[in-house]
């Protein structure tokens, strides 16, 4: 699987509606069971963000207007058949 973007940057108070589209690499069929998002600062969780999913893109708002200007993690997890998966994003709040 493999997602489409792997840096935000965004101004402080913005707020953007982000799609991950998931991929198979081998061109098979699957759904995604459920997903999770987080924002984290060194591995502190910041914001939980429960996301929308619809066949192979999963949906979700960001508010960065509680956020201070700072480099974040957006961690996506989510699962697969019998597979978990984390994907890892860099957020850079101005």
């Amino acid at each position: 699987m493999q997602c489409e973007f792997d840096k935000i940057k965004l101004h402080r108070g913005e707020i953007r509606k982000l799609t991950l589209e998931v991929k198979s690499c081998k061109d098979e069929a699957f759904s995604i069971l459920k997903a999770e998002i987080n924002i984290k600062q060194y591995q502190e969780i910041l914001l939980e963000i429960t996301p929308a999913i619809e066949e192979h893109n999963i949906f979700f708002t960001l508010d960065t207007s509680n956020l201070e200007p700072g480099k974040y993690d957006i961690e996506c997890q989510y699962v697969i058949a019998d597979e978990t998966l984390i994907d890892i994003f860099e957020l850079e709040v101005k």
